[in-house]
């Protein structure tokens, strides 16, 4: 218990130290713009992110910052429009067609009524009950005519539970209950397959209080179980939507979640982001962190219609997905059919990651120590820089991992070649690239380069580069051609 208000309070102090880096002295408000999340001033002012900033100065319970949460929370109540939802910046007011954001809100107010309405005052917990009135019965509108994805739709389910059961509102706990159930009934692994969709489910069940013991979610629990590395306190299941930042994967509202309730996340607190104030929504659920004891694993299962597989070890963890021509265009980049992480306790994870490329399909066989892996190689779009390089991987750059062909420092190899990637203590990476069906000339090449999910990418003028790039380019070939990729795993 006591270990968990320990980081409770680190979450809430962060929370705090990211929102001061983004408030404004003029306004007060945070001024972030998620589109331009690189841009060195942000003009636009966030709802959701300053709502969020609001529950977490109330957290701190400092006077002085509960204050200011008041004066906030009184300021961001006068934003909400007519219909009964907000605008995402404050500066769309009145226009606001966003409906996840009228959902997400539900959270931070829920935990600010139920925890701090008595500190409030008489008038600002009025206005804030008004709000969440208003707010409701505006979703309950949205419901009627729009679907939400399934894990923000058992965020909602959660949230109107919880408000009913608060605000005695039997309407209200009533939907909420027959929404959870249906979602319950339709739940769809896939979705499980999103580190974003997971918080969303954690936050559902936070608002759910003792749920999580039931039956129906025990399936969720054991894949988020197998699929956190608890050492390297990271996802380790398969890679579909997420996104690199710099040398290593985004931080969200996931990684602090299963950091808390694991007691692994000292690693996550060393730095101030806007992802940072996702943290003041964070609550224990039971003794749900008891359940996700990290342990060596194996998991498979599938996504639409292409097989995958998770191998969680002590120390590092691989995960392979299959590829077909089905796959939505809009997930390419992110899309990583082969992906191996490792490094030491509690430090930041490694990886190395196959992206991008030129496959219509892609398969791959895992005997232990070896990934085989299938590329059956699309249309050749040209010899141009991006299309002829049809098979590519990326390995973030750090000084304790060499490359080298066959035991030699160089930038260029050729089929059949082995490419050794040396990690500390004498543990390697070992491939091998062979054409197994059609003809042509093939030049392996290792450069550096982001890879295609890097969010933040090389600036032209900065030259800011986070990864090698271990790929195949084609020179020519038939229209029909298969590459076998061979990687073995030496790390005993």
């Amino acid at each position: 218990m006591q270990e968990k208000t320990e980081m409770t309070r680190k979450l809430i102090e962060l929370a705090i130290a990211s929102g001061r880096h983004y408030q404004s002295s003029q306004t007060g408000f945070l001024h972030y713009c998620h589109t331009h999340a690189n841009e060195l001033v942000h003009h636009t002012i966030p709802i959701y992110d300053n709502a969020l900033f609001a529950l977490a100065l109330l957290r701190s319970r400092l006077v002085e910052n509960i204050r200011e949460a008041q004066n906030l929370l009184t300021r961001l109540l006068a934003f909400q429009t007519e219909e009964g939802n907000f605008p995402f910046y404050l500066h769309d007011y009145p226009w606001s067609n966003n409906f996840s954001l009228a959902v997400q809100l539900m959270t931070p107010f829920h935990w600010i009524l139920k925890f701090f309405g008595h500190i409030l005052g008489q008038e600002l917990r009025t206005a804030l009950e008004t709000s969440i009135q208003k707010l409701v019965v505006y979703i309950l509108q949205i419901t009627e005519v729009k679907k939400f994805p399934s894990a923000l739709s058992l965020r909602l389910a959660a949230g109107l539970i919880a408000f009913g059961r608060h605000l005695k509102n039997e309407k209200w706990q009533k939907t909420g209950e027959l929404l959870l159930a249906e979602e319950l009934k339709q739940m769809n692994p896939e979705s499980w397959l999103n580190t974003q969709q997971i918080a969303d489910i954690l936050i559902a069940l936070s608002l759910l209080k003792d749920d999580y013991q039931q039956d129906y979610w025990k399936d969720f629990i054991k894949f988020i179980a197998q699929t956190w590395q608890a050492k390297l306190a990271a996802y380790c299941g398969p890679c579909i939507h997420e996104h690199q930042s710099q040398f290593y994967p985004v931080l969200n509202l996931y990684d602090l979640y299963m950091g808390f309730l694991t007691g692994h996340l000292d690693i996550h607190t060393n730095q101030t982001s806007i992802e940072m104030l996702a943290g003041s929504l964070i609550y224990p659920i039971g003794e749900l962190g008891t359940k996700l004891a990290s342990e060596v694993s194996f998991c498979e299962g599938k996504y639409k219609n292409v097989n995958w597989m998770c191998l969680n070890q002590e120390n590092w963890a691989l995960s392979l997905i299959e590829k077909n021509v089905e796959l939505e265009e809009k997930i390419q980049k992110t899309y990583t059919p082969f992906r191996f992480i490792w490094g030491e306790e509690t430090s930041k994870p490694h990886s190395l990651v196959c992206q991008g490329g030129n496959a219509k399909r892609i398969e791959y066989k895992w005997q232990e120590p070896i990934v085989e892996i299938y590329f059956d190689l699309d249309i050749f779009k040209g010899n141009d820089y991006e299309s002829s390089r049809e098979v590519c991987f990326f390995l973030d750059i750090h000084p304790d991992v060499v490359i080298e062909v066959e035991n030699q420092r160089t930038s260029v190899f050729e089929l059949n070649q082995t490419v050794q990637i040396k990690l500390k203590d004498g543990k390697s990476l070992q491939m091998s690239f062979e054409i197994l069906e059609g003809e042509g000339n093939f030049l392996g090449h290792i450069a550096q380069s982001n890879r295609s999910s890097q969010l933040k990418q090389a600036d032209l003028k900065k030259l800011q580069v986070y990864d090698w790039k271990i790929f195949v380019r084609t020179l020519r070939r038939s229209a029909n051609c298969k590459i076998k990729v061979k990687i073995e795993l030496s790390l005993n």
